[in-house]
């Protein structure tokens, strides 16, 4: 069964689930997760942390995480270079 090709550049498939092999369809093309797994949304960004992440942000309260979040959006400022 294909479920995706990639022919030059252009993915062809369907939206799917952030979860591995499930095939719920997604409520909407800019959701991330089906309506099954749309708890997984408010979860950590680091693999293995257990707390949940704060509000407006992707990591838990844990200085090394949030610092973690702040080294990922920072490499996509021209800040960083200097």
């Amino acid at each position: 069964m294909l479920s995706c090709a990639v022919t030059d550049g252009v993915s062809i498939g369907r939206p799917c689930c952030g979860v591995h092999n499930c095939t719920i369809p997604l409520s909407s093309n800019h959701a991330w997760y089906c309506p099954l797994h749309t708890a997984r949304e408010a979860s950590r960004a680091v693999e293995g942390c257990n707390n949940e992440a704060e509000p407006g942000r992707k990591t838990c309260s844990n200085p090394e995480h949030c610092l973690l979040e702040e080294n990922y959006y920072a490499a996509g400022q021209s800040a960083l270079q200097l």
